[in-house]
């Protein structure tokens, strides 16, 4: 099983001001870095609790259908747009809409309307579900996930090598992954 975003996020769900208002900076000609910053930040938040914050598409693929329901990671799922799949002659098929359904209660699933799912090939590549998944915009999307995204992107900002020498640092205790604890998706089944 493996997911890969098809059609990216078109804006963050943090603004560069609000950057600036954590580093105490005024807009200068750093902000193109701080809003790639942004962006790495928000994909690293992404990754680490398997849930889009902003709306994009996404596609998940699995080697078969599972015997019940189909779990879709990324957290609030909004929409198929297609399920398909390779059958044992290695034919492409595509499910019509009126054959499953989608529970959008967490976590978001697939459910088939018939009988049972159909017959795929022997590959892990055998099914594939494209879906919208995200928050309706930067406002919908927790606090605390935004709060993440600006620190990681003002620690990047502040410390720009990865090797600090010649200092005594130290972290504040896994505030980042405080942050970040309640909203991990662990799995996907």
């Amino acid at each position: 099983m493996t997911w890969r975003i098809v059609t990216p996020p078109e804006a963050e769900p943090v603004e560069l001001d609000q950057l600036w208002d954590q580093l105490r900076l005024e807009p200068n000609d750093q902000n193109s870095l701080l809003l790639r910053y942004i962006t790495t930040a928000r994909q690293h938040v992404e990754v680490t609790c398997n849930r889009a914050l902003m709306p994009q598409t996404w596609e998940f693929v699995r080697g078969g259908f599972p015997e019940g329901e189909m779990r879709l990671p990324g957290g609030n799922v909004t929409g198929i747009n297609s399920v398909s799949y390779y059958a044992p002659d290695g034919v492409q098929q595509v499910l019509a809409a009126s054959e499953y359904r989608l529970m959008q209660a967490p976590p978001a699933r697939v459910v088939r309307t018939g009988d049972s799912w159909p017959l795929t090939r022997a590959a892990a590549d055998a099914v594939a579900v494209e879906y919208d998944v995200g928050y309706a915009d930067a406002e919908s999307v927790p606090g605390a996930l935004k709060d993440a995204i600006i620190l990681l992107a003002a620690t990047w900002f502040e410390n720009r090598t990865a090797v600090n020498i010649g200092n005594i640092t130290s972290t504040i205790p896994m505030s980042v992954e405080y942050l970040l604890f309640p909203y991990r998706d662990m799995g996907v089944i």
